[in-house]
């Protein structure tokens, strides 16, 4: 054990010997920094390690070669995102029957809570993610179902097609 372990682990005892409550999360927080540099002291192992090292740099250069193409694929996504905003934010609702609402109004056999889907166009974190979805085939034809029952239009078709032949 090298010093600094000691320190963090003497720290760590004093801390939750004490009851003072202002003590104590300094000295928690100040274990959790030590703590942390603790973790980093990991990557002085791959100065000794030719293995790891070269695994490390393996990674390193693989990121940078990726990253015009998850700017590329982020973009897209962000692109997409605020078009399905655009097109179709605030408009699918269904009843507990499985049929087309308005979406703004009281109607009978339904809830505000439990009528919406989950992957949905409402909101910017919801049309991320629906994207997402379809982009991944995980599920994109109950999305395309459900906003097609809705609007009954071409317009939703050749959007879904398009995210999924484009994306």
């Amino acid at each position: 054990m090298s010093l600094v372990d000691i320190s963090i682990y003497i720290y760590s005892k004093t801390a939750f010997a004490e009851n003072d409550t202002n003590t104590l999360e300094t000295l928690r927080n100040v274990t959790t920094v030590f703590r942390i540099f603790r973790l980093a002291r990991i990557l002085k192992l791959a100065k000794s390690w030719s293995n790891f090292n070269y695994f490390l740099i393996t990674i390193g250069s693989t990121l940078t070669k990726i990253s015009a193409f998850a700017l590329i694929l982020f973009l897209f996504i962000f692109i997409f995102a605020m078009m399905g905003m655009e097109f179709y934010a605030q408009k699918l609702r269904f009843n507990f029957d499985e049929e087309p609402i308005a979406y703004f109004g009281e109607h009978e056999n339904t809830s505000v809570k439990f009528s919406v889907p989950h992957s949905n166009f409402d909101n910017f974190t919801n049309a991320m993610l629906t994207v997402y979805i379809v982009l991944t085939n995980d599920g994109w034809v109950p999305i395309y179902h459900q906003y097609y029952r809705m609007a009954r239009e071409l317009g939703v078709t050749i959007y879904f097609h398009f995210l999924v032949v484009f994306g």
